[in-house]
C-alpha cells in the first residue's frame, strides 16, 4: 500500500504464508477471497495486526490440472454476483451446500452466489483460456479469452447452457494479440479527455503491453475499433515494452486514477511440468506498476472505511466506475438490515430530473439484489424507465434474480416486446431459464421486430437450449407460422441438434478420462467419419477461426502445420477425424516437437520452422524463438505433434462435423 501517493510502498500486508498455487483473489465480508488450489479459501485479520487470524475452507474442488488454466481472474458484476474464469484443460469437481457441481474440458464462466454458495456455469465456445472479465457501467459485461485475445459481450453466452452451442463474433478483432491476462475501462479523470470510455487488456507474449479500444454500441451488443495514430496504421497504444519479460497482468484503475497492473516479470512460463519445475523459473521477482499521466494531478482517493451508509451511497455517483464498484462491494459485505433501509432512504431522494437518475435506480437495485431484496415497485419502475440501458440493466436483474422473484417469467415476456434490441436480447436470455412452451413462444416473438446478429444468436440459444418445449408446436405448425426467417432458424436447430447429438457420444469417448481399446478408439472415430449432414461453409468459418494459426488454406494462415489445400485427396474423413482427436496417431517427422536444452539451463520446445548452420528458429504455438546454435547443449526430437491436443473439445460437436465436412472437401 502506498499511503502518501509517492509512488513507493509504505506498508506491505501478507495475508497468509501457506499457499500453494494462489491464482486470484478478492475482497469479501471484510477479509479476502484466495484461490488456493483445489480451496477456496476465505482469510481475515480480526485484529489489526495485518496477519490472517481466520483461515475458512469455503469451497473445495476446483481443478488443478494446469495452473496456467485453473479458476481465478475474480471479478463482481454490479449485484454481487462473483465471475471467476478457468480454461479447458480442467475437470472441476466442487463440493457445495447444494450438492455437487461438476465441469470437464469447457471453458468458461463460474458465477457464484456468495450469499448461498450456488455455482452456475457457462461455456465461452472456442476459447482455450479466459483471463478477462469486466463490467460496464451498466454492469454489461466483457469476457475474453487469454489465449486468442478474443473478447465477447457475455449477455448472449451466459443463458441456459445446451451442448453444441456456436462460437459468437467478438467485440472487436484481436489484430494477433495474444494471450492477454485482465483487462479494463479507462474512466478515470487523472487521465486525459481522449481516452476516456476506452477498453485495455494485458498483453504478456506478442506484444508485452495494452492496447487501447475504443467499444461502441453495436444494435443489441458491442463492437470497438483500436486505437491508431495519425496515419491510420499504426497502433497507438497504452503501454508497449521492447522487454520480453514484461509480462503485464490484472490492470485496475486505483483510487488515486492511476492505471495499476502487475508484472509477471517471467522468461519462463510454461505449462508443462518440466517448465514449472525448471530451476530457472523465478519464484521471487514480479512487480506491481502504476501508469500515472503527467499532465494532470493524481485524484484524492475516495475511500469507504469508516464511512456511513449515506456517504457510501453518494459515492455512486462519483465519474471513476471502479470507485462505484468499491463503494458497492463496501455495502455489499454489510448487513441486510442497516442497508436495505438506507437503500430505501437514498432513493426516495432522487431527483427526475438529475441526469444520472435512471442509473441511480440501478444502483439501488444493484445493491438490493446482492442481498436477494429487490424492491418490485422500484424495479417496475425502472423497466419502465426512458433510457434503454436501464431498462436492460432491470430485466438483467430480473433474470438473475429469477429463484426469487414470482413474477420473473411475466416481467421477462413483457421485456422481450420492448423497442430496443439490447432489451429485448437481455429478455431472451433470461426466458432461456424457463423450459416452458409460453417462454419459448415469446423468445420466438421477440425475433418480430426486426432483430439484428445478438438477439438472433441469444434467441437461437434459448431455443437451442429447450428443444423439448416448442419443437412439438413448430412440428404441428404453430410456431413462427408466418415467419419465414424464423422458421428458417427453427429448421436449423432441429436439424443441426440431430447431426451433433448423433455425434456426442462418440466424441465423448475419444475426449473423455477413461482409456479406450484401439477397437472401441477406432470404431468411434470411424463412426464420426461416416456422419454426413455437416455445414462446409461454416466449417470454413469454424477452421479459420481455431486453426489458421498454425495451418494454411486459401493463402490464408501459416504453415507450422501441414497446409490443407487438398487435404481431402490426401486424407481419408477417418484420417481427418483421427488427425484432430489425436494429433500424435501418425506424426509427420517434419513436424514433429523439438526441445532445446541451453547451456544456460533453459528448455525451449516447439516446431522447428527454420534452420541455419548458425541459428534454429523455433514456434511454440505463440511465437517464434531464434537460438543461437553455439548455446545449444542438448536438441531432443519429441515424439509429439505441434499441434495441441484437445481442439475438437474446443468446438461443438456440430462444429467439429462441419470441419470434417470442410476439410474433406478440400480436393
Amino acid at each position: 500500500e502506498d499511503r502518501d501517493n509517492d509512488g513507493k510502498a509504505d506498508k506491505l500486508t501478507v495475508f497468509y504464508d501457506k499457499l500453494h498455487c494462489p491464482t486470484g483473489f478478492e475482497f469479501f465480508n471484510g477479509g479476502v477471497l484466495v484461490v488456493d488450489q483445489p480451496r477456496l479459501l476465505w482469510l481475515k485479520d480480526t485484529d489489526g495486526d495485518d496477519k490472517v487470524d481466520v483461515v475458512v475452507q469455503v469451497l473445495d474442488g476446483w481443478a488443478t490440472e494446469d495452473t496456467h488454466h485453473t479458476v481465478g481472474a475474480f471479478e463482481y458484476n454490479h449485484g454481487g454476483l462473483l465471475h471467476m474464469l478457468e480454461g479447458i484443460a480442467m475437470s472441476t469437481t466442487v463440493e457445495t451446500p447444494w450438492g455437487p457441481f461438476r465441469n470437464f474440458g469447457t471453458p468458461g464462466a463460474y458465477v457464484v452466489d456468495p450469499r448461498t454458495w450456488k455455482i452456475r456455469h457457462f461455456v465461452t465456445p472456442g476459447y482455450g483460456n479466459p483471463w478477462c472479465y469486466v463490467f460496464n457501467e451498466w454492469s454489461q459485461g466483457i469476457v475474453g479469452d487469454g489465449t486468442t485475445a478474443n473478447q465477447h459481450w457475455d449477455t448472449p453466452l451466459s443463458g441456459a447452457q445446451f451442448p453444441g452451442r456456436k462460437g459468437l463474433n467478438p467485440v472487436f478483432p484481436t489484430d494477433g494479440m495474444r494471450p492477454v491476462v485482465g483487462s479494463e475501462f479507462l474512466v478515470s479523470r487523472h487521465f486525459p479527455e481522449d481516452v476516456q470510455d476506452q477498453f485495455t487488456y494485458a498483453c504478456v507474449i506478442n506484444m508485452n503491453g495494452m492496447p487501447r479500444w475504443k467499444i461502441f454500441d453495436d444494435g443489441a451488443g458491442y463492437k470497438g475499433i483500436r486505437i491508431r495514430q495519425s496515419d491510420g496504421r499504426t497502433p497507438f497504444d497504452l503501454i508497449r515494452s521492447t522487454d520480453k519479460h514484461f509480462r503485464p497482468v490484472d490492470p485496475q484503475i486505483g483510487p488515486d486514477g492511476a492505471l495499476w497492473f502487475g508484472d509477471w516479470a517471467n522468461a519462463l512460463i510454461g505449462h508443462m511440468q518440466y517448465s514449472q519445475r525448471d530451476p530457472n523459473r523465478d519464484h521471487q521477482l514480479g512487480r506491481i506498476y502504476r501508469l500515472v499521466y503527467k499532465g494532470k494531478p493524481l485524484l484524492k482517493p475516495v475511500t469507504q472505511f469508516g464511512k456511513s451508509n449515506a456517504e457510501v451511497l453518494e459515492q455512486l455517483r462519483e465519474y471513476e466506475w471502479r470507485t462505484r464498484y468499491r463503494a458497492r462491494r463496501e455495502l455489499q459485505n454489510r448487513p441486510a438490515k442497516e442497508v436495505l433501509p438506507a437503500v430505501a432512504a437514498w432513493v426516495s431522494q432522487l431527483k427526475a430530473d438529475d441526469p444520472a437518475y435512471d442509473r441511480l435506480r440501478c444502483e439501488a437495485l444493484w445493491i438490493q439484489q446482492s442481498f436477494h431484496a429487490i424492491d418490485m415497485n422500484l424495479l417496475k419502475q425502472v423497466l419502465a424507465a426512458k433510457t434503454p440501458q436501464a431498462r436492460a440493466a432491470a430485466v438483467r436483474i430480473v433474470a438473475d434474480e429469477r429463484d426469487y422473484l414470482p413474477e420473473a417469467l411475466a416481467l421477462l415476456k413483457e421485456a422481450a416486446n420492448d423497442e430496443n434490441l439490447r432489451v429485448r436480447t437481455e429478455a431472451v436470455r433470461g426466458l432461456s431459464f424457463f423450459p416452458t412452451t409460453d417462454a419459448m413462444q415469446a423468445v420466438v416473438a421477440s425475433l418480430k421486430k426486426q432483430p439484428d446478429y445478438y438477439l438472433k444468436y441469444t434467441a437461437e440459444a434459448a431455443l437451442a437450449a429447450n428443444p423439448s418445449a416448442w419443437q412439438g408446436l413448430y412440428v404441428k405448425g404453430e410456431l413462427a407460422k408466418d415467419d419465414p426467417e424464423t422458421r428458417k432458424m427453427l429448421d436449423g436447430i432441429i436439424s443441426s441438434s440431430k447431426i451433433g447429438a448423433q455425434a456426442v457420444p462418440y466424441l465423448q469417448q475419444l475426449l473423455g478420462k477413461d482409456p479406450l481399446t484401439p477397437e472401441t478408439r477406432n470404431k468411434a472415430i470411424q463412426a464420426l467419419a461416416d456422419l454426413r449432414g455437416g455445414n462446409a461453409k461454416n466449417g470454413k468459418a469454424v477452421f479459420r477461426r481455431n486453426c489458421i494459426a498454425c495451418h494454411k488454406v486459401f493463402n490464408e494462415g501459416n504453415e507450422y502445420g501441414p497446409n490443407m489445400n487438398e487435404v481431402g485427396k490426401r486424407l481419408t474423413r477417418f484420417k481427418i477425424v483421427e488427425s484432430i482427436i489425436d494429433p500424435n496417431a501418425e506424426l509427420d517427422a517434419k513436424y514433429q516437437s523439438t526441445r532445446i536444452d541451453t547451456i544456460d539451463g533453459k528448455s525451449i520446445t516447439g516446431l522447428v520452422v527454420s534452420e541455419t548452420p548458425q541459428q534454429l528458429v523455433l514456434f511454440d504455438g505463440k511465437e517464434k524463438k531464434t537460438i543461437d546454435k553455439k548455446n545449444i547443449e542438448e536438441r531432443t526430437v519429441l515424439k509429439q505433434s505441434s499441434m495441441p491436443e484437445g481442439l475438437a473439445g474446443s468446438m461443438a460437436p456440430v462444429e467439429f462435423l462441419d470441419v470434417i465436412e470442410f476439410l474433406s472437401s478440400l480436393k
